[in-house]
């Protein structure tokens, strides 16, 4: 019992000490200072007072209602923004598995290793002149898609 009431006693005291006085000035900048201790230039003009919350202020219906009307615009804003950003990165990604795919078809016919291609069920070699058109149509289809190289 004695333990409880000299813990609340304690607890008070301290309490009472923390609500010491609070200084507030402003410097030559014009910027606002706080402390528990006047500033060291005696010549600046101190406020000082007890230590209490800040009254709220009192927000109107109006004002609510914009807030509101201003953070939905923001909101649906962003959405768009991600919307967009999400597009875009699909678009950048197709783009990017189709030119590595026309990069590995060039790198195929220029190898000089045989293609074949499925005619009737069988794998059918190309001719040589199959072959060079289709380099000159993956080339072109690669400057077409502007891949670089």
């Amino acid at each position: 019992m004695k333990r409880i009431l000299l813990s609340t006693l304690m607890a008070l005291i301290t309490c009472s000490a923390l609500a010491g006085e609070i200084y507030s000035w402003k410097d030559k900048d014009g910027r606002t200072h706080y402390s528990d201790r006047p500033p060291a230039d005696n010549k600046i003009k101190i406020k000082s007072g007890k230590l209490a919350p800040a009254p709220e202020p009192a927000a109107s219906a109006g004002s609510l209602a914009e807030k509101n009307r201003a953070f939905k615009e923001r909101s649906a804003a962003k959405a768009d923004a991600e919307q967009k950003s999400a597009e875009e990165k699909k678009r950048d990604d197709a783009k990017r598995q189709y030119c590595a795919e026309l990069k590995q078809r060039l790198e195929t016919f220029e190898s000089g290793i045989r293609v074949t291609h499925v005619v009737g069920g069988e794998n059918v070699y190309y001719t040589d002149e199959e072959r060079s058109a289709l380099t000159r149509k993956a080339r072109a289809d690669l400057a077409e898609a502007k891949c670089g190289k």
